[in-house]
C-alpha cells in the first residue's frame, strides 16, 4: 500500500497517533513496570513498526537517526548531571520545613524574591521537560 498524496499521509498518522493514544488510555496498567512496557509499546515500537511497514518510508526521514557522536554524549552527561544536583538541591530544601531560603530573602526585597522565584522554578521546570 503506497500512499502518494502528502495530505493523505498526513491524516493517516494522524489517524493512527489517536489510535496509540486511545490504546493507552484502554489498556490500564498497575504497576510502574507494565505502565513503562505500555509506554515502550505504544509510543516507541507502535510508531516505530507502523512508519517501516505501513507507510514503507525511512526512519530518518522521521528523525530517527542511529548516530551518536562523543560530543553529544558528552553534553547529555553534562546535562544529565547538572539535572540531578538541581533536583537533590531541590528536594533537599523541600524537605527542610526549617531553612525557608527563599522567604528569607523575601522579606528583604520583593524584587530579589521576584528574581530568586524565576531563576529556581525556571531551571526546574526546563530539566523537568527537558529530561
Amino acid at each position: 500500500m503506497k500512499i502518494l498524496p502528502k495530505y493523505t499521509q498526513f491524516f493517516f498518522i494522524l489517524i493512527i497517533s489517536f489510535l496509540a493514544l486511545a490504546f493507552s488510555f484502554l489498556f490500564s496498567s498497575k504497576d510502574i513496570f507494565q505502565s513503562i512496557l505500555l509506554s515502550f509499546c505504544l509510543f516507541f515500537l507502535f510508531p516505530l513498526l507502523f512508519i517501516r511497514f505501513i507507510l514503507k518510508k525511512s526512519l530518518r526521514e522521521f528523525g530517527f537517526s542511529s548516530h551518536i557522536s562523543r560530543y553529544d554524549i558528552f553534553w547529555f552527561f553534562s546535562f544529565f548531571l547538572l539535572a540531578s544536583c538541581v533536583v537533590f538541591v531541590h528536594i533537599f530544601f523541600q524537605n527542610q520545613k526549617e531553612v525557608l531560603w527563599a522567604t528569607i530573602f523575601s522579606q528583604e526585597s520583593f524584587w530579589l524574591f521576584f528574581s530568586l522565584f524565576f531563576s529556581y522554578n525556571r531551571i526546574i521546570y526546563f530539566f523537568y521537560e527537558f529530561f
